[in-house]
């Protein structure tokens, strides 16, 4: 039986190419998928290169639906162009496992 190593590691902030929306949760599951893709479709043509695996995160409204940010780290200290589907944005530093 093999058994996959588990490591935590603590990241520091990094730039992020990402999309935004305010979403009902039931259209998070659709959503997620297609954002990536045009995320990544986008930074193909600019010939940019992701720095990481995609990421999501959410906050709960208090008026039932969730603003949701989606997308890719980037490289630093390469700015992240905005083009109004992509945007700058920024990964928190925190813990990754």
């Amino acid at each position: 039986m093999h058994t996959a190593l588990i490591e935590t590691r603590t990241l520091a902030p990094q730039p992020a190419a990402v999309r935004r929306a305010v979403l009902e949760s039931t259209k998070l599951t659709d959503w997620l998928p297609v954002a990536l893709v045009e995320i990544a479709e986008a930074l193909r043509l600019r010939r940019d290169v992701p720095n990481g695996f995609p990421f999501a995160r959410y906050k709960t409204m208090p008026d039932g639906v969730i603003a949701v940010e989606a997308g890719f780290p980037m490289p630093m200290p390469m700015p992240v162009p905005t083009d109004g589907l992509v945007q700058a944005s920024s990964r928190p530093p925190g813990l990754s496992r």
